[in-house]
């Protein structure tokens, strides 16, 4: 009773509290006719279901395996809230994968408990489970002693000795930044020595990139935010990336002047042959066109 009492206060309150902004209830109108907007959403990754092809997925699904083997071998009650949320969170991100970090929040504080216990059954069979025990109840006493700063001040000194010795920490050890292969990395570099003057056309996966490098000097045509930018420039945008029927009518109805594609899209070919644009810039990743 008390779990569902709190939920249902706190999910009331929430929902009140969120028309506390800027814009009122134009946000929940704009957020909720986003999600309504079927063609939107299945164009954008993040609220499609994670791809476990890709090795940035793996950590989810080893959390999730480790979550369902700890709980199955745990002989400690589990928490009916913890356990709901974390189901609910779990489904959620097999659903659509923004909300992973929301599971693994969620669902941390049972993992460990679980972990705990299990540790806890094993320890009496095999050795080096006690040794891990006395390492950490080591652990505890020295935590309980320093006042529980030494481990946040620790981990602190190791990532600052990392960054100094020049450690990359994300998952492939190339470091932080953008791709050459996946952003026109250098076509912006070009665009900055020679910028170009009137509206332009972009690739959406770009927009991002080029408003980070180069605004206000570009002023993309469209971006990530395409619950802002609504569903017909999006519909539009996709007519002249795919040079599907009638694409021509697009630029000229936003009066175009210049465009920034991939190499190898379609597009490129089309704008040359048909529109008779010229090709002012071109790498691996990027070609510039212009009127």
């Amino acid at each position: 009773d008390h779990f569902w009492r709190n939920y249902l206060l706190g999910g009331v309150t929430s929902f009140l509290v969120s028309f506390i902004n800027p814009s009122g209830i134009a946000l929940w109108k704009t957020s909720v006719g986003y999600v309504g907007t079927r063609y939107l959403v299945n164009i954008t990754n993040e609220y499609q279901s994670p791809d476990f092809h890709l090795s940035s997925t793996w950590p989810f699904i080893v959390f999730l395996i480790m979550l369902i083997v700890v709980l199955a071998y745990s002989k400690r009650k589990v928490n009916s809230a913890h356990l709901f949320t974390s189901a609910a969170w779990a489904v959620m991100g097999l659903y659509s994968a923004r909300n992973i970090p929301l599971f693994a929040i969620t669902a941390a504080p049972l993992l460990t408990e679980g972990l705990d216990d299990v540790l806890l059954n094993v320890s009496t069979r095999l050795k080096i489970a006690l040794r891990f025990m006395d390492i950490d109840k080591n652990l505890q006493e020295m935590d309980q002693h320093f006042k529980g700063w030494v481990w946040p001040m620790l981990t602190i000194l190791i990532v600052l000795a990392g960054f100094v010795a020049g450690v990359n920490f994300d998952m492939d050890h190339e470091g932080y930044g953008f791709k050459p292969d996946a952003f026109p990395v250098e076509a912006v570099n070009w665009l900055e020595q020679n910028p170009q003057e009137g509206n332009v056309f972009n690739y959406f996966p770009w927009g991002g990139y080029l408003l980070y490098r180069d605004w206000p000097d570009t002023l993309v045509f469209i971006d990530g935010q395409t619950d802002f930018y609504g569903e017909a420039l999006t519909r539009q945008y996709m007519q002249v990336l795919l040079a599907e029927e009638g694409w021509e009518s697009v630029l000229e109805e936003y009066n175009v002047e210049w465009a920034i594609l991939p190499i190898d899209q379609i597009s490129v070919r089309m704008i040359q042959l048909e529109l008779g644009w010229d090709v002012i810039y071109e790498d691996e990743t990027a070609a510039i066109l212009h009127r």
